[in-house]
């Protein structure tokens, strides 16, 4: 197996556990969003802040 090969093993990997954890907090995020409608602003705009966050920091 060349170093190349495993290289690409590697980053796919990572690529297919990031994208599992990615899925993982959009569905929390969600959920948030619609069991708690009536809280504060802040809140809401902090939890949608962080999912920017991540969806950039892919």
């Amino acid at each position: 197996m060349s170093a190349r090969e495993n290289l690409f093993g590697g980053f796919l990997s990572g690529l297919v556990l990031q994208t599992i954890l990615f899925g993982i907090i959009t569905v929390q995020a969600f959920l948030y969003y619609h069991r708690f409608p009536q809280d504060h602003i802040l809140l809401k705009s902090t939890v949608g802040f962080l999912w920017l966050v991540q969806v950039f920091e892919m």
